[in-house]
């Protein structure tokens, strides 16, 4: 077992230090350590304890690095195996399933250690800094390093389950979204008013306690002297180890399944007896628009589908604001309502549903090998990328039809949309957030394997962190000539997207 997992460690330690993705990750870090340094020194004459607010810019800039990374980098070890064939080439290798396991995960979990541990001697400024003691510090680290074990454990229990990469990631994702979302709201929500709490206690105590971001929230606060061995650390600890075990559990169940093609055809089925609603038949209209709408939207199917996510999310929403009195009380001002909570809500869906189709109508053509093919076809390639966009542009319909629905057929909606203009970055927010992130991740997915939406998230929020300072440095109005100049920026960022998008796919090809 041992010689098979030096070798998988040696390899990935080799590729992954080869590649420029890992360099500019840590480049990204460093620059975000630098420019929390800059902030913190510079309103520390404003602001008490500079430290703590150092920390607490490193923190959360982790935090966002370690989730956004870890999900898509954890979750693929074993079915990128799987999808290129290469499994089965490893066990006939004389590899046992937990070297394999241990060489595949194991190297990426020291790789993301090691860009978390070598920050801890610049975090050890903000004790020099005032406000914060090494025990704070120390508690932070162990908070992140359990977090990161927990990622680990679930990503490669995903990866060992699905035979896809983007099943897996998803499957990650959904996993992670329930590991935030499960404390504040089931908990608070739904179990109090129902009285479960006073049955199960300790488990309630528990869960509530197992998240990371309350569990950083406490250590953040003044005054903090608790061990650093808290319910949070043990708890993801423990849920780590439990996903690894089940990938040795359920390693050799999981292979037994033949791979499948990098490629599906998703929601959509052939056409049977006198039911095509959701089968693709025949194109009846440009057959590139044709083709991303049904095989990478999903086609009809795929418009219900989130039709009724949509309704589905709107009546939790209602409800949740019913039990609470009016919704949360984040974002914008005046935006504790419940229309208000699922107009916030739906703008990080329709930004993440396009940006997820918009790099899959590109990077499916790059798996499959099929991109040089499309464009030996008698049409222009500005014709081919835009049909494509099209056509997958189609399919995310549904969610800013229901944003302007919102908007204009509720009696919260102009309100909202009135408290979000009133904003000093909303014309800035707006382009980071719809604009910039579909078209980083276009653009990433002509370079990337997978990740092509996490790099599109990762620049929007880096560049929105970035504008922002700047923002709280001038302290513009809200029609302020650098709010503009920044956003014609980022516009001008896109258009070049657009651009590059088109030089990168003949340059692909050309090789």
């Amino acid at each position: 077992m041992f010689p098979g997992v030096l070798a998988l460690l040696e390899r990935s330690w080799r590729v992954d230090a080869r590649a420029w993705g890992q360099h500019l990750i840590r480049l990204g870090l460093v620059v975000g350590i630098y420019v929390a340094l800059s902030v913190a020194v510079y309103t520390s004459a404003s602001v008490g304890a500079p430290g703590l607010r150092f920390l607490s810019y490193i923190v959360h800039l982790n935090l966002v690095f370690i989730t956004m990374t870890g999900v898509g980098f954890f979750s693929t070890a074993i079915s990128e195996e799987k999808e290129e064939e290469t499994l089965g080439l490893m066990l006939m290798a004389g590899i046992s399933p937990i070297g394999i396991l241990l060489g595949k995960s194991i190297g990426r979990l020291t790789q993301m250690v090691l860009l978390i541990a070598v920050q801890y001697p610049f975090t050890l400024l903000a004790v020099t800094m005032g406000g914060v003691t090494s025990i704070q510090v120390r508690a932070i680290y162990a908070a992140m390093f359990a977090y990161l074990l927990m990622l680990s454990g679930i990503g490669l229990c995903c990866s060992t389950l699905n035979h896809r990469n983007r099943t897996a990631v998803t499957w990650t994702a959904a996993f992670v979204a329930i590991y935030f979302a499960f404390p504040p709201f089931m908990i608070r929500l739904v179990l109090l008013p129902n009285g479960l709490t006073t049955l199960f206690p300790e488990f309630v105590a528990w869960v509530d306690e197992s998240c990371v971001v309350y569990r950083l929230k406490s250590i953040l606060a003044s005054g903090f002297q608790e061990t650093i061995f808290s319910r949070q650390v043990i708890s993801n600890m423990v849920i780590g180890a439990i996903g690894y075990l089940l990938s040795v559990v359920l390693f050799g169940l999981a292979v037994r399944v033949p791979s499948t093609e990098s490629t599906s055809r998703g929601l959509l089925k052939q056409t049977r007896g006198r039911m095509p609603f959701d089968s693709p038949g025949r194109p009846t209209i440009n057959p590139f628009v044709w083709k991303d709408f049904y095989f990478i939207g999903g086609g009809p199917s795929g418009l219900v589908f989130r039709v009724a996510l949509i309704v589905f999310s709107y009546l939790i929403v209602c409800d949740v604001a019913n039990r609470l009195g009016g919704g949360w009380n984040w974002g914008p001002p005046h935006w504790g309502t419940a229309t208000g909570t699922f107009i916030s809500l739906m703008m990080f869906a329709v930004t993440l549903d396009a940006g997820q189709l918009m790099s899959r109508c590109l990077g499916e053509e790059i798996r499959g090998q099929t991109l040089g093919s499309l464009l030996t076809l008698p049409h222009s390639t500005l014709e081919i990328l835009y049909s494509k966009l099209l056509g997958v542009l189609l399919a995310c319909l549904p969610g800013p039809t229901a944003i302007v629905l919102a908007l204009f057929l509720t009696s919260e909606g102009l309100n909202c949309a009135h408290a979000f203009w009133e904003y000093t970055g909303a014309m800035l927010l707006f382009a980071v957030h719809f604009v910039l992130v579909p078209h980083v991740a276009m653009v990433a997915a002509l370079r990337v394997r997978w990740g092509a939406l996490a790099l599109g998230i990762g620049t929007a929020i880096a560049v929105a962190f970035l504008s922002f300072v700047t923002i709280a440095c001038f302290r513009p109005g809200v029609n302020s000539p650098i709010i503009f100049l920044m956003s014609f920026a980022i516009l001008a960022v896109c258009l070049a997207c657009h651009l590059g998008m088109v030089l990168m796919t003949e340059s692909s090809v050309a090789r």
